[in-house]
């Protein structure tokens, strides 16, 4: 007689997922393995309820019972983590053996319907780790466990895979929720979270794993046995086998490919600056490449955005950067890939459209031997450099005065005039204000080939916040085709300076 020990079970986003010990006879079951291959392992769930959580449980299910609306409804389920959970509307509405006959057919799923969901969600878990440090592998293991391999009420409905109540930049569906209140369960309509699609979701609980400063531990960490333990450690969820039910998945799966894909191949780079200022060509960042061993040399190139030739070059020196080093630990050279080029403006790029490309090579000169990371960022070079002055910036009660002008070429295409306060220290915003345009007659006269001279000044008094208050600032000065202060641009800065009261 072949015998199976059951371990505990993990509710599965309202189907049941059934964990088997290693005492399992592998030697009888093989030729069912081989030809399962691509189904999830279950126990019959009229069989096993959760030791973790079985007075709970049996609450849940005394009022699931009791509900006789056809509205889907989801339930919170400590043991599978901390959101809520929930199939189709005849699945939550009770737990009869019928019904668990049906969960268990739907979760024996095969094929293209697996493939399906984990070609849906890859890119973003990949994502997620560039962006939050959280492993694919996790990621992928945790968004199938608890949205039932996409088929959740929630997932369907709103893309929302991990159960977050709430709304995704003003998006949400009304969900019915049992919420236990005073004793007792009652349903309440609730909102949740509705996203544009699942890497957004995914993306959102990378960013609930960043948040919660209890999985600071898990962050970064590129084994996934011990993620999966760590999660089981810090509390995410109180299944006694939930470590091993994403190690189970992860392995089945080969999720592990994600992991190996994320941090020990391609080429990644960020472009966190790219601009133009004062006559300057100004580009800072980073990037990295599997196969940059061997290549001391760097180099940024300025290419024509039309036809990716080579207008000029800078040889540079990497710098420290720990956050990509951390973020991609097993590639080569990436805690010094930082890079910066802060140059004066050749006149071969004035009327240019121009892209970044980074360079690692064998060469000194930094013609053979190279891997190259291009941006996809375009960066439009006026044929003139922008021209200003501030005559007057100064804390006046609880505003900031400025006074002074801003010309430029081709303004025409970029209506919308800012000025940003900046942190003299970090060199980030701080605050921006919308400008209107000043009459200076003395600029026209002595910039007369600047269309926009006699209308170039500005003459501002911008409200003093808390987050100015006891920082040194300084300003720029904007042009720009956005009305929100983005898009193409032209700025000027001025090395004026004030520490804010």
């Amino acid at each position: 007689m072949l015998f199976r020990k059951i371990a505990p079970i993990i509710l599965l986003g309202g189907f049941i997922l059934a964990s088997y010990s290693v005492n399992q006879v592998q030697a009888a079951t093989s030729a069912d393995t081989s030809s399962n291959s691509q189904s999830v392992a279950l126990a019959d769930s009229s069989d096993m309820l959760s030791s973790s959580s079985s007075s709970s449980s049996k609450e849940a299910k005394t009022a699931k019972e009791e509900t006789k609306s056809d509205e889907a409804t989801v339930y919170a389920d400590s043991t599978l983590g901390p959101g809520y959970y929930g199939t189709t509307r005849q699945a939550t509405q009770s737990f009869s053996p019928m019904l668990r006959s049906k969960l268990r057919s739907n979760l024996l799923v095969r094929g293209n319907y697996i493939d399906d969901f984990l070609n849906q969600i890859k890119q973003g878990t990949i994502n997620t780790w560039t962006t939050h440090r959280v492993l694919p592998s996790i990621s992928a293991a945790q968004a199938i466990l608890e949205s039932a391999w996409g088929q959740s009420t929630l997932a369907t409905s709103a893309h929302n895979l991990f159960g977050i109540k709430g709304d995704y930049n003003g998006q949400y569906v009304i969900m019915k929720t049992q919420e236990y209140i005073n004793g007792q369960y009652i349903y309440i309509d609730a909102p949740f979270r509705k996203y544009p699609d699942v890497a957004s979701s995914i993306a959102d609980h990378g960013t609930f794993l960043n948040v919660n400063s209890r999985y600071s531990n898990l962050l970064g960490v590129t084994d996934y046995k011990t993620v999966a333990q760590l999660l089981q450690a810090d509390g995410y969820a109180t299944a006694p086998t939930y470590a091993e039910s994403l190690i189970r998945i992860i392995e089945q799966y080969h999720l592990y490919d994600w992991d190996k894909e994320s941090f020990n191949q391609g080429k990644y780079g960020s472009l966190d600056r790219f601009d133009t200022l004062n006559g300057q060509f100004n580009a800072f960042g980073w990037s990295i490449d599997s196969d940059s061993a061997g290549k001391p040399y760097s180099y940024v190139f300025a290419l024509d955005a039309r036809n990716n030739n080579e207008i000029a070059r800078w040889p540079i020196s990497r710098w420290n950067r720990p956050d990509v080093g951390n973020a991609y630990p097993t590639i080569s050279g990436s805690s010094n890939s930082g890079f910066g080029i802060f140059a004066d403006m050749p006149a071969s790029l004035f009327g240019k459209q121009v892209k970044l490309m980074v360079r690692y090579s064998s060469d000194a000169r930094g013609n053979y031997g190279s891997v190259d990371y291009n941006f996809d960022n375009v960066l439009n070079i006026p044929t003139q450099g922008t021209l200003g002055s501030l005559d007057v910036l100064r804390q006046q009660g609880n505003s900031v005065y400025a006074f002074g002008w801003h010309i430029g070429r081709y303004i025409q295409s970029t209506p919308y005039r800012f000025m940003f306060i900046m942190d003299a220290k970090t060199h980030t915003e701080i605050e921006r204000t919308r400008i209107d345009n000043f009459t200076r007659n003395d600029v026209a006269k002595a910039y007369p080939d600047f269309s926009n001279g006699n209308l170039g000044g500005f003459n501002v008094s911008m409200p003093i916040t808390d987050k100015m208050r006891g920082k040194t600032v300084y300003t720029i000065v904007r042009y720009t085709d956005d009305f929100r202060g983005n898009g193409n641009t032209i700025d000027y800065s001025s090395p004026t300076q004030i520490t804010i009261k």
